[in-house]
Protein backbone atom coordinates (compact mmCIF):
# COMPACT_ATOMS: atom_id res chain seq x y z
CA UNK A 1 0.00 0.00 0.00
CA UNK A 2 0.58 3.64 -0.13
CA UNK A 3 2.07 5.44 2.64
CA UNK A 4 -1.02 7.17 4.07
CA UNK A 5 -2.23 3.61 3.73
CA UNK A 6 0.24 2.24 6.32
CA UNK A 7 1.16 5.12 8.19
CA UNK A 8 -2.76 5.75 8.28
CA UNK A 9 -2.42 9.71 9.71
CA UNK A 10 -5.90 10.27 10.41
CA UNK A 11 -6.47 8.06 13.02
CA UNK A 12 -6.83 9.61 15.83
CA UNK A 13 -9.54 11.73 18.22
CA UNK A 14 -11.30 14.24 16.04
CA UNK A 15 -13.94 16.73 17.80
CA UNK A 16 -17.13 18.23 16.63
CA UNK A 17 -16.87 21.22 15.13
CA UNK A 18 -20.11 21.85 13.73
CA UNK A 19 -23.49 20.53 14.26
CA UNK A 20 -27.01 21.41 12.51
CA UNK A 21 -30.27 19.81 12.07
CA UNK A 22 -32.82 21.31 9.31
CA UNK A 23 -30.31 24.05 9.40
CA UNK A 24 -30.77 24.60 13.10
CA UNK A 25 -27.19 24.64 14.82
CA UNK A 26 -26.97 22.34 17.37
CA UNK A 27 -23.51 22.27 18.45
CA UNK A 28 -23.95 24.18 21.69
CA UNK A 29 -26.47 21.32 23.47
CA UNK A 30 -23.65 19.31 23.76
CA UNK A 31 -20.37 19.67 26.30
CA UNK A 32 -17.91 17.52 23.86
CA UNK A 33 -18.59 15.20 21.29
CA UNK A 34 -15.50 13.23 20.10
CA UNK A 35 -14.80 10.65 17.74
CA UNK A 36 -12.15 8.09 17.60
CA UNK A 37 -10.16 6.65 14.50
CA UNK A 38 -8.05 3.78 15.99
CA UNK A 39 -5.18 2.22 14.22
CA UNK A 40 -6.86 -1.10 14.20
CA UNK A 41 -9.47 -0.03 12.02
CA UNK A 42 -12.49 0.77 14.50
CA UNK A 43 -14.21 3.61 15.62
CA UNK A 44 -15.59 5.13 19.17
CA UNK A 45 -18.58 8.07 18.74
CA UNK A 46 -18.85 9.76 22.75
CA UNK A 47 -21.33 12.46 23.37
CA UNK A 48 -21.90 14.36 26.68
CA UNK A 49 -25.12 16.87 26.54
CA UNK A 50 -25.10 20.27 28.56
CA UNK A 51 -27.25 18.10 30.71
CA UNK A 52 -25.07 15.60 31.41
CA UNK A 53 -26.61 12.81 29.25
CA UNK A 54 -24.05 10.77 27.71
CA UNK A 55 -23.64 8.06 25.40
CA UNK A 56 -21.32 6.11 22.64
CA UNK A 57 -21.75 4.08 19.19
CA UNK A 58 -18.34 1.92 18.34
CA UNK A 59 -18.02 0.22 15.32
CA UNK A 60 -15.65 -0.70 12.50
CA UNK A 61 -14.25 2.36 9.52
CA UNK A 62 -12.06 2.01 6.34
CA UNK A 63 -10.54 5.00 4.79
CA UNK A 64 -10.04 5.00 0.61
CA UNK A 65 -6.78 7.81 1.48
CA UNK A 66 -7.08 8.12 -2.81
CA UNK A 67 -11.12 8.66 -3.13
CA UNK A 68 -10.60 10.91 0.23
CA UNK A 69 -13.92 9.13 2.05
CA UNK A 70 -14.17 7.26 5.13
CA UNK A 71 -17.00 4.26 5.48
CA UNK A 72 -18.31 3.44 8.60
CA UNK A 73 -20.44 0.15 9.65
CA UNK A 74 -21.79 -0.60 13.21
CA UNK A 75 -24.57 -2.75 14.09
CA UNK A 76 -27.96 -1.25 14.85
CA UNK A 77 -30.13 -3.91 16.33
CA UNK A 78 -30.18 -7.33 14.51
CA UNK A 79 -29.03 -5.27 11.05
CA UNK A 80 -25.77 -3.56 10.28
CA UNK A 81 -25.66 -0.04 8.95
CA UNK A 82 -22.58 1.41 6.36
CA UNK A 83 -22.16 4.76 4.86
CA UNK A 84 -19.99 6.89 3.41
CA UNK A 85 -18.82 10.22 4.17
CA UNK A 86 -15.90 12.56 2.38
CA UNK A 87 -12.89 13.53 3.95
CA UNK A 88 -11.92 17.01 3.27
CA UNK A 89 -8.40 19.03 4.44
CA UNK A 90 -8.51 16.59 7.85
CA UNK A 91 -11.98 17.23 8.14
CA UNK A 92 -14.94 14.39 8.18
CA UNK A 93 -18.16 15.66 7.06
CA UNK A 94 -21.59 13.50 7.37
CA UNK A 95 -24.61 14.46 5.94
CA UNK A 96 -27.49 12.48 7.14
CA UNK A 97 -31.36 12.75 5.68
CA UNK A 98 -33.38 12.31 9.58
CA UNK A 99 -36.97 12.23 8.00
CA UNK A 100 -37.32 15.30 6.00
CA UNK A 101 -34.43 17.19 7.71
CA UNK A 102 -30.49 17.27 7.01
CA UNK A 103 -28.15 16.61 9.69
CA UNK A 104 -25.18 18.02 9.11
CA UNK A 105 -21.68 17.30 11.34
CA UNK A 106 -18.56 18.27 10.72
CA UNK A 107 -15.24 16.95 12.86
CA UNK A 108 -11.68 17.95 12.59
CA UNK A 109 -8.89 17.30 14.50
CA UNK A 110 -8.34 19.90 18.17
CA UNK A 111 -6.60 22.96 17.31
Amino acid sequence: GSLPDLSKPYTGEYTLKKLTLGGEDFTDKFESVKLKLGYDGKFVLSYKEKEGQTGSYAGEYAVLTEREEITFSAKAGLRSVKRTFPMKDGSILIDLNMGARLLHAEFAFPE
